[in-house]
């Protein structure tokens, strides 16, 4: 049975809607309790004699701050308006912050996500410019080919070519490009060339992965990105007799119907250069029916796509190949010795050049 005051009735707090200064407390429960129906009644009644704005006042901070804190000895407190205000604005004003352990937890957990995500970002890139490089020398091979279909298979002459030992051009004339990569900067050397006509592209002559800048003579380093970055094999000339001596040691193709050995589809036509190494326009290596079996770079291929190098070939297709050992430039202007662990990857660059004069 429910307790009753003096005078006979329920205490003010249990089972009825309480006021205290002008706000008017939402009913409290005794402990039998009370019929749903009587709470939806007392709450009616409730909200009839407050102000929304008070309601809402009282429900946010309950909210807040929890039911527990409005309760003593199994009754509610009377909270005045003032000290609601109080608290609603307390609870308000200074939100939660991070404490220090978790946002440690949380820089960790970026790190950690981090660590995980730039090794993929970063492989992706790469081969992203990998696929760039083997379309800028599927380009290039086309305006190769084209130029043979409109000059009665006659392929483009080749004929820039510098010494290996001093670096000075033994041909300066009489070629696709007349371009010096390390050290030119205009774009005339290419744009003059025979092959500029068949795409006026600039950026197919480079290597997207090339952030090589031009220098001057004594090898100063300049802030000016290189233009080009591709050579041409010394295999494929149209116009071999420009130079004699050159066409006595080099043994080339001069139509594009001539090749047999190796096949097009084996015929190295345009190369990547590492960075270190190119200089003049054409690819140079030893062939058999002159330098014998002499193992020595003149030029070295590139080393830029995840330790490897991008080629074209005679029958358009373009392939990147992962060398066994890193390319790497020990002295510039001067053939390099190929060591026993980098033979495997000489011997397959150099099978893709035609050997002897027939």
């Amino acid at each position: 049975m429910a307790k009753t005051a003096k005078n006979g009735r329920r205490p003010l707090h249990e089972g009825r809607a309480t006021t205290h200064g002008s706000v008017l407390l939402p009913p409290q429960p005794n402990q039998r309790g009370y019929h749903r129906t009587d709470r939806a009644r007392l709450y009616n009644k409730f909200l009839a004699h407050s102000s929304l704005a008070e309601y809402c006042l009282y429900w946010s901070v309950v909210k807040r701050r929890g039911n527990s804190m409005f309760r003593e000895r199994g009754t509610w407190l009377v909270a005045s308006q003032a000290r609601a205000q109080a608290e609603y604005a307390r609870a308000g004003s200074h939100p939660r912050a991070f404490t220090l352990i978790e946002l440690l937890v949380v820089i960790a957990i970026i790190a950690v996500l981090a660590s995980l995500l730039l090794p993929a970002l970063s492989k992706a890139k790469a081969r992203g410019y990998t696929a760039g490089c083997l379309n800028n020398l599927k380009q290039l091979t086309l305006c190769w080919q084209l130029y043979a279909g409109d000059n009665d298979d006659v392929l483009p002459p080749n004929n820039s070519i510098a010494d290996i030992y001093t670096g000075q051009l033994l041909a300066a004339g009489g070629s696709w490009c007349t371009n010096i990569a390390r050290y030119d900067a205009d774009p005339a050397g290419i744009e003059n060339g025979l092959l500029f006509p068949y795409n006026r592209s600039l950026g197919i002559y480079k290597c997207p992965a090339d952030k090589s800048t031009i220098e001057t003579c004594d090898g100063t380093k300049l802030p000016q990105p290189r233009i080009r970055s591709y050579n041409m094999s010394q295999s494929v000339n149209g116009w071999p007799e420009f130079n004699w001596l050159t066409a006595t040691l080099i043994p080339s193709y001069k139509k594009l119907s001539d090749i047999k050995e190796p096949v097009p589809a084996q015929l190295l036509v345009f190369i990547d250069v590492h960075e270190d190494s190119i200089f003049d326009a054409l690819f140079g290596i030893p062939t058999k029916a002159y330098w014998g079996h002499v193992n020595e770079w003149w030029d070295i291929p590139a080393n830029r796509h995840n330790q490897g190098c991008c080629f074209s070939f005679a029958d358009g297709h373009a392939e990147r190949w992962r060398w066994r050992v890193p390319k790497v430039v020990k002295e510039k202007f001067k053939p390099q010795s190929v060591p026993e662990e980098e033979l495997p990857d000489f011997k397959r660059v150099q099978a893709g050049f035609k050997q002897y004069h027939n």
